[in-house]
């Protein structure tokens, strides 16, 4: 795996590469997918103990890719291939997030695995042409389908069922990926601190992920660009080999 520890925040236009708490963790995991760990530390967590993180999977593609065609294609992940991968990951993920409906982002053999090994409380955000796939394998309640504009919160529950804090999703528009009166797929724009999430006191910070690197500007306000654009970008150029 690749990993890049960064803290984000809209006075800062560089990623740092510190470890610690509270920092922003973002892991490669070949192809279009990533595991996502973000610092939340709710109200009545002590100084003293490192705050809980929300982990997203991000476009998991854990087996190889065919697009329904194997005796024409097949793209085969160099180390993170294989149902190995989805078990070892499961048990850290609090959610799914989805940029795009096709196999490359959104692959049915790894929703299968995913609804499989992932807590029911586990909810998955993405765009209405992952519904097809999505719904083989998941019930419609825990999905949260966004379109451009659109946003909603996932939350981290800790152990006894206590608020460990959310982050704000809030859908912008993607690639055009057919005919161009096809629905665009998606980017996302997230929130957490006291901007995105609920806690008061909290520096805000924001990432933008969109697989493609496509992005209106006139959809960021105006106090958020200079976080989400290009700053925070989720982009291959900014992860080292640990």
């Amino acid at each position: 795996m690749q990993e890049a520890a960064g803290l984000v925040s809209p006075s800062s236009s560089s990623t740092s590469t510190s470890s610690s708490p509270s920092s922003l963790r973002l892991t490669f995991l070949e192809s279009n997918s990533w595991l996502w760990e973000i610092p939340l530390p709710p109200p009545s967590l002590p100084p003293s103990l490192p705050p809980p993180s929300l982990t997203l999977l991000v476009d998991p593609v854990m087996h190889d890719l065919t697009f329904g065609a194997p005796a024409l294609i097949r793209g085969k992940k160099k180390v993170l291939n294989g149902p190995a991968v989805m078990e070892s990951l499961a048990p850290r993920v609090d959610h799914l997030l989805i940029s795009q409906g096709f196999d490359d982002h959104c692959q049915p053999a790894s929703m299968a695995m995913a609804a499989r090994l992932l807590p029911p409380s586990a909810r998955i955000v993405a765009p209405r042409s992952a519904s097809k796939v999505l719904e083989t394998f998941f019930s419609p309640e825990r999905i949260h389908y966004l379109s451009p504009g659109e946003h909603c919160y996932l939350e981290k529950r800790r152990e006894g069922g206590r608020d460990g804090g959310r982050v704000k999703v809030t859908a912008t528009t993607g690639d055009t990926l057919g005919p161009p009166w096809q629905a665009p797929e998606n980017g996302y724009l997230l929130e957490w601190g006291e901007k995105g999430g609920r806690e008061e006191g909290e520096e805000p910070r924001s990432l933008y992920y969109e697989p493609h690197c496509r992005f209106k500007v006139e959809e960021f306000e105006p106090d958020t660009r200079q976080a989400a654009i290009p700053s925070s970008f989720v982009s291959t150029s900014a992860i080292t080999k640990p």
